[in-house]
């Protein structure tokens, strides 16, 4: 594999090298063009555009939804690094940071944390505090937030579910889609409701629903965050293809932003 990649840079080059020194001034324009052509063809691109969806891809509306919200950005080489898990405080910000974009209420006067490993300095202090107010997130058994660690998956669809709940209407009986059953989830078992009402409301994402389990000690990943937010955003603004009229879906990572 390496030394096809060598072969092929070494070829485009011998091509180049040969056009500049062919080309007249009156042909710069064109050889510009093949020269950004051949640059994206190259393999050299496949790591940074591996991770943008098209449409057509079944995570692809609700993540453009937080993409067009703002909510979602690349970063700085147009990356979305979807498969990058995430820790509980970044998913309490990502949380937050929709819900105000959207313009929900938050609480005026949340009262202060007691998790001694969220200090009043912290960076996500005022998110994890607006979390556990709203009763989106809470701390373990020792009284910690722990919000370093990884956003385990079931608790991630349980909160999913209590925005649903909370923030996005409410499906008719006509609307409302037959829950899923799960091999690995007894009736009794504490993440019955989120999954049932994630069913009804058909927030379930494409991995859950394709597997007989629900691998609920999987960690949270950023397609995984982006497509419930998004499902959440759809829900009350509608699909994001109709928020400007006549502006047509273009694929992600098409317009690059700097992340914040």
């Amino acid at each position: 594999m390496g030394e096809f990649i060598f072969r092929h840079f070494r070829a485009r080059s011998r091509v180049l090298t040969a056009l500049r020194s062919a080309a007249p001034p009156l042909a710069t324009a064109a050889f510009t063009a093949l020269a950004v052509l051949l640059f994206l063809a190259s393999p050299s691109n496949a790591l940074v555009l591996e991770d943008h969806l098209k449409p057509g891809d079944p995570y692809y509306d609700p993540i453009y939804a937080c993409y067009k919200l703002g909510v979602l950005k690349p970063d700085s080489g147009g990356s979305f690094r979807l498969d990058q898990t995430l820790s509980r405080y970044q998913v309490a910000h990502a949380a937050i940071l929709t819900l105000e974009t959207l313009s929900v209420e938050l609480p005026s006067g949340p009262a202060p944390l007691k998790y001694p490993d969220v200090p009043g300095g912290h960076w996500a202090y005022r998110d994890v505090q607006m979390c556990v107010s709203l009763g989106l997130m809470g701390g373990f058994g020792d009284l910690t937030f722990q919000g370093r660690s990884n956003m385990l998956k079931e608790h991630w669809l349980a909160m999913s579910a209590t925005l649903a709940q909370k923030y996005s209407p409410a499906p008719s009986k006509d609307q409302a889609l037959t829950p899923p059953k799960f091999r690995d989830l007894p009736t009794l078992n504490w993440l019955w409701d989120p999954i049932n009402t994630l069913g009804r409301y058909g927030w379930l994402d494409p991995d859950t629903l394709a597997d007989d389990f629900l691998n609920r000690n999987d960690m949270v990943t950023r397609r995984l965050l982006y497509w419930y937010l998004g499902k959440l955003i759809i829900s009350r603004l509608g699909p994001a293809e109709f928020w400007e009229t006549g502006a047509a879906m273009s694929p992600l990572g098409a317009e690059v932003e700097e992340s914040r």
